[in-house]
C-alpha cells in the first residue's frame, strides 16, 4: 500500500502537520477540503473581528482625548459665532450682542471686567500738538471724552477716531486705553493670546500707544524730564506708550505711529 504523504504548512499557519487536501482520496479530500476551508475562514473572521475591535477602541480613545481639555483651568474657546455669558475668566472669548473681544481683566467674580479688541491698527496719537489735558493714567475713557469735546477731533486725532468707530449699530463703550490699562493688558498677555490667535490678530511684541498725554509731574522746575540719565525738554508734543517687548513705559512724539487697540468695559 502506498504510504500517504503528510504535508507541513508554511511557517505561521495554525494548522501545521495537518494533512493537505492534495494527499487524500477523493472522498476524504472532499470532507477535509470543507473542514480545511471552514477553519481558515473562521481564523480570517476572528482576525478581522479583532482588528475591528482594536480600531474601535482607538477611535473612542482619540475622541475622548480630543474633547477633554488638558487643563480644567484653561478656558475652552467656543466657535466665533457663539454668544457667551458671564462669569468670565481672563483669556475668555467675549461675544455679547455684537460686541466681540478677549477678556483681559475681571472683577465681581467674573461678572464684570474689560475686553480688548480682536484687531489692531497703526496710527498716530494726533495731528495737532496742543496740550489738551488728556492725562488720565487709569481710565482711557476720560481721555477719550476730552478729545471728543474738541471741534473737528476726528480729523486731528486718528488713534482716538479708530477706537471710536467701533461704537456703531447700537454698540457703545469702546475707547483708547490709558497707559496703566495697557500695563494690565500686558500682564494678561499669555492668557489672552489664545483667544486673539483664534479670533483675531495676536499681540505684536512691539510698542502700543496709550491715550495718556505726558504729565507735568515728571518734570523739574525748569521743564526738563529726566529718564535714565538723559534729559528731555518738556513740551506738549508727547504722550506715553507701552513697550510689549520689555514691559516698560516710554513716551514719544504725538505724530509717531504706534500700534493701538481699543478696549471696553463689560
Amino acid at each position: 500500500m502506498k504510504k500517504k504523504e503528510c504535508v507541513t504548512m508554511e511557517a505561521g499557519d495554525h494548522f501545521k502537520n495537518e494533512a493537505s487536501p492534495k494527499s487524500l482520496t477523493s472522498r476524504e479530500n472532499f470532507n477535509h477540503l470543507i473542514l480545511y476551508n471552514m477553519k481558515r475562514f473562521t481564523m480570517s473572521l476572528a482576525n478581522a473581528l479583532m482588528i475591528c475591535l482594536l480600531l474601535a477602541a482607538f477611535s473612542c480613545s482619540k475622541e475622548e482625548h480630543e474633547t477633554m481639555p488638558d487643563d480644567p483651568d484653561v478656558p475652552t474657546l467656543p466657535p466665533a459665532e457663539t454668544e457667551t455669558k458671564s462669569p468670565y475668566m481672563v483669556g475668555d472669548y467675549y461675544n455679547v450682542s455684537g460686541v466681540k473681544g478677549a477678556v483681559f481683566e475681571i472683577s465681581n467674580n467674573g461678572k464684570n471686567g474689560k475686553i480688548v479688541s480682536l484687531d489692531e491698527e497703526h496710527l498716530a496719537w494726533s495731528q495737532n500738538y496742543d496740550e489738551i489735558n488728556a492725562k488720565d493714567r487709569d481710565n482711557g475713557m476720560n481721555n477719550m471724552n476730552v478729545v471728543k469735546n474738541i471741534s473737528g477731533w476726528k480729523s486731528k486725532y486718528p488713534a482716538f477716531k479708530w477706537c471710536d468707530e467701533k461704537n456703531t449699530n447700537g454698540i457703545t463703550g469702546w475707547y483708547y486705553p490709558a497707559i496703566n490699562e495697557l500695563k494690565s493688558l500686558y500682564d494678561s498677555w499669555n492668557s489672552v493670546e489664545d483667544a486673539l490667535v483664534k479670533y483675531g490678530e495676536n499681540f505684536k511684541t512691539n510698542q502700543y500707544g496709550s491715550s495718556t498725554e505726558l504729565d507735568g509731574d515728571s518734570y523739574n522746575d525748569n521743564g526738563y524730564y529726566y529718564d535714565d540719565g538723559y534729559s528731555y525738554y518738556y513740551n506738549r508734543d508727547y504722550y506715553y506708550y507701552f513697550n510689549f517687548n520689555n514691559g516698560n513705559i516710554y513716551f514719544a512724539h504725538k505724530s509717531y505711529n504706534y500700534i493701538i487697540r481699543a478696549i471696553r468695559k463689560f
